[in-house]
Parts: structure tokens; sequence; C-alpha cells
């Protein structure tokens, strides 16, 4: 999630946008995009943090509505997925990035993922089953936090989010508010805490 996650979401997105950062379509993206235009979505993102993200586009007492407008525009077009083929593990397998789990459909065919869109979107981009293999990939993620202490780097996937956003002492005391960074193949970890 670019935005929905702290005061300067403006920024954040300028920052990846303008450095071409790869980087991946997530639930707040989605949800940032269909707000413009689905009333109900809209309820639901000002509630999942959308009204801070809003507040963010406002410079000099003015809401920034061409730039709104690009972010939404640059985020729609976001892939589901990036597929780092030529970057391997020892075991042959080849670094995959979404933002939740893709092993449920990767094995599908192309002609089966754009005829099933909306399931595949729904899967990698809002979903929190536990992640399924997928033969030849190894998918790192993130969308479900977990706590540090139960951070998620197994044989063929690693779930990265330890909640960074949940900041308040309690959550911190849980072992969120932490952001993890994993450097592929390598599998080193990188850990940042929260510091806004």
């Amino acid at each position: 999630d670019l935005q929905d996650r702290g005061p300067r979401s403006m920024q954040v997105i300028d920052f990846v946008k303008d450095n071409n950062h790869a980087c991946v379509k997530g639930n707040h993206e989605d949800l940032m995009v269909r707000a413009d235009y689905e009333y109900e979505t809209s309820s639901i993102w000002n509630m999942n943090g959308g009204d801070t993200t809003l507040a963010s586009y406002v410079i000099d007492g003015k809401k920034d509505m061409e730039k709104l407008a690009a972010h939404r525009k640059w985020m729609k077009d976001l892939p589901l997925y990036i597929e780092f083929k030529d970057t391997k593990n020892d075991k042959g397998n080849y670094l995959v990035i979404s933002h939740s789990s893709v092993g449920k459909i990767w094995q599908w065919s192309e002609e089966k993922k754009k005829m099933q869109h909306q399931y595949v979107e729904s899967i990698v981009m809002w979903g929190r089953s536990p992640p399924e293999f997928a033969a030849g990939i190894y998918n790192v993620f993130g969308h479900t936090p977990h706590s540090v202490q139960d951070l998620r780097i197994k044989s063929f996937y690693a779930n990265i989010d330890t909640g960074c956003c949940f900041n308040s002492e309690t959550h911190k005391l849980q072992g969120y508010g932490v952001l993890t960074a994993l450097q592929f193949p390598e599998m080193t970890i990188f850990q940042q805490e929260n510091v806004d």
C-alpha cells in the first residue's frame, strides 16, 4: 500500500512514480482508484485512511485535483504482480512480487487469468488465505501484517508485512510498527522501526 498509511501519501506516491520504482497494485490503490467513481467504495476508502490521503493533496489550503487525478490514472495501470525471471534463488525459483499471494492462480493459463480477471484481482490484491505453493517461483508479498516475531519467511514465499503503519505503543509491544524489506535471493532481512 503506497497510501492510506500516513499523512504524506501524496509525497510517497510522487517519490515512487517520479523515480520509476517498480511497484504493484494493492487493495488500497484499488480503493483509491475506484473511489473516484463508486460512492460505496469512497465511503469504505475514507474509513481505511482515504480521508488522510485526500488531506495530503491539500497544498496551501487548496486540493490539487490535477495531481490526484494523475495519481489515480497511474495507479489504475499498475501491474498485479511483477516477475523477475533472471533473479533466482539456489533452487532455481525466480522472484515474483505481488501485494498478496499469487499461488492460488499462478498455474492458470493466461487465457483463464484474462477470463477470470476480477477473481484474479480479488485474490492478488485482497486475498488473505494461506499462500499456496506455485512451482518455479518465490513469491514476496505483504497485505496481511504479522508481528516481527512471526515474520513469514518460508521455502516458497515471504510475507514481509510487519505492520509499519501500526505505530501506537500497544502495537509496538505486540511486534508491529516495523517496515521490513527482503533482499532476494540472499534472503537478507532489513528492518526499520516506524519513525513517523
